[in-house]
């Protein structure tokens, strides 16, 4: 049931997204490799030594260009929602890219 609801949110904040005109999102690189996960929350725990390894959804080589769609802060965290150049769709650390986010000016 919390998976599902993992999914509903990741899918309703990328439909914002899409309607705010950024469904191309913003083009960025992998600085060192990363991880994609299917949630956010599997981001956000990558590399914690006190949660289980998770498998991430795809592995990003140095230099992979992805469009990052929306991030996200948390309390320890900053993640982006991404779509690789293959076309899967997950979450990263937006640390591991070289996304700046827009200030709006």
């Amino acid at each position: 049931m919390q998976a599902n609801r993992k999914v509903i949110k990741s899918t309703a904040a990328c439909l914002v997204a899409t309607l705010a005109g950024c469904s191309n999102g913003v083009s960025s690189r992998a600085i060192e490799q990363a991880s994609v996960f299917g949630s956010e929350e599997m981001a956000a725990y990558e590399g914690s030594i006190n949660h289980p390894a998770q498998v991430p959804l795809v592995t990003l080589s140095r230099g992979a260009s992805v469009n990052v769609l929306h991030d996200a802060y948390g309390k320890d965290y900053w993640a982006c929602y991404v779509r690789t150049a293959n076309g899967v769709e997950g979450w990263v650390l937006c640390t591991s890219l070289d996304y700046k986010r827009s200030t709006g000016t």
